[in-house]
């Protein structure tokens, strides 16, 4: 089986770099063998997986049909062959190419008569959809800082109700743009028999240390897709730690009584620990 486009990617960053392929594997949270036979037949590696490879590879990454598409099929290789036509092959090709345009050019006059006639229709279903995911709103108000003494005002906030892990956080700087996937576990607080896992995505700017992050977490597995946005904004120096805060709205009904918004802490080092 030819070498996928992927494989050549993957080879021309590990010559580049120096990475052994062992050591970019267990880098990046894969298990060898598992990793060994997907890359035989990428089409294998699912899309949270292709993410990842994407962020470490520095691929595109529009949706899993693009990059299937792009990057876990082989190169096309397509080798023309001219064949001279004969003197009667001609003749049939020039017959048939003008029967085919006269039958081409009756067709087009009945369809621009039939279209004329009847009054030149707009499809309704169409122009009820592009008008209805058209939205634009003016609103005007206030805002102020909230004293660290006064966090009672923030009575629409949930009650502490999950616990997270960031593991294989990976963070990619480019001027003044920063991108992080991270493999996320979540579970009630004070159940960990519960955990789940999901794929974080952050896009954002990156200024002065400081990222502000647009996030969204996709649950891995489960019958259904279930996923959360939110924002945060981190600490983030090119060395050490990284901290901060991040804001969402929580599905789940708080028994406090409190919400929608849920506000909580994102802490995270460089290397093995957790």
């Amino acid at each position: 089986m030819d070498r996928s486009v992927l494989e050549m990617e993957l080879n021309r960053v590990l010559q580049t770099t120096g990475v052994s392929k062992k050591s970019f594997i267990r880098q990046h949270g894969f298990k060898e063998s598992t990793f060994y036979k997907k890359l035989s037949n990428p089409l294998l590696f699912n899309e949270i997986e292709c993410r990842k490879l994407s962020l470490a590879l520095n691929l595109d990454f529009l949706n899993y049909d693009q990059f299937q598409q792009q990057y876990l099929l082989p190169p096309l290789i397509q080798d023309e062959i001219e064949i001279e036509p004969s003197g009667d092959e001609n003749h049939a090709k020039v017959a048939g190419l003008f029967y085919g345009v006269v039958i081409g050019v009756v067709i087009f006059i009945t369809l621009l008569w039939i279209w004329l006639a009847n009054g030149f229709p707009v499809n309704a279903d169409t122009k009820q959809v592009a008008e209805t995911e058209r939205f634009e709103w003016t609103f005007e108000g206030a805002g102020k800082d909230i004293d660290k003494h006064n966090f009672i005002e923030l009575n629409n906030f949930h009650s502490a109700m999950y616990q997270y892990e960031f593991h294989n956080a990976k963070v990619n700087i480019d001027g003044d743009k920063v991108r992080l996937i991270a493999d996320m576990y979540y579970f009630p607080k004070g159940k960990p028999e519960r955990r789940q896992q999901a794929l974080f995505e952050a896009n954002g700017e990156y200024l002065g240390d400081n990222a502000a992050l647009s996030y969204r977490a996709t649950l891995v597995g489960g019958s259904a897709k279930e996923i959360w946005i939110g924002v945060a904004m981190l600490r983030m120096p090119r060395s050490g730690p990284a901290n901060g805060y991040w804001l969402t709205i929580h599905y789940d009904k708080d028994i406090n009584g409190g919400g929608p918004f849920a506000l909580g802490t994102f802490d995270v080092d460089r290397g093995n620990r957790r």
